[in-house]
């Protein structure tokens, strides 16, 4: 085969792959768009994939079938690969989560989630994905992707307070 041909279908793929990551974002974000506008609510507020109406103190997140108020909010938690760091108080300060992650004896991550729960029940969860990518515990973008997690669950705290 000509290396001219296996260039542009290599290029080929790499621009599926991108229009086919940012058809999902797309998605997610109408999904909320639209959640919002059907509740006559506007986000102040993103983070990451966490939207937010302060002013009506409602949030929501692509899992989410419907938008949540404040009081709904039970706990939340950030899970690394399934294990969880330890619930609400150990995953506000972005120290207690990074140092908790890296201690594992894995030393590369699969999957980043924020957990909140809705309810007592195990079924009332709205999972948040953070990172779906293998990612070096000692990297920076593992750095970022914690970061991201911990402000959520920050922000989650402050939310739950505000009730």
């Amino acid at each position: 085969m000509d290396l001219h041909i296996i260039f542009l279908i290599a290029v080929l793929v790499i621009l599926i792959v991108i229009i086919l990551l940012c058809m999902g974002s797309a998605a997610d974000n109408f999904k909320l768009t639209r959640l919002f506008y059907n509740e006559g609510c506007n986000p102040t507020k993103r983070i990451g994939r966490l939207w937010i109406d302060e002013n009506t103190r409602r949030w929501a997140a692509p899992a989410a079938s419907r938008l949540y108020s404040y009081e709904e909010i039970y706990d939340f938690d950030i899970l690394v690969d399934g294990v969880s760091l330890g619930g609400k108080s150990a995953c506000v300060g972005i120290d207690a989560c990074g140092s908790e992650a890296a201690a594992s004896s894995n030393k590369t991550f699969e999957r980043i989630v924020v957990l909140i729960f809705v309810g007592k029940r195990a079924s009332d969860v709205i999972n948040i994905p953070v990172c779906g990518c293998a990612v070096r515990n000692n990297s920076n973008q593992f750095d970022k992707y914690m970061a991201l997690a911990t402000e959520m669950c920050s922000e989650l705290e402050k939310m739950k307070n505000n009730r």
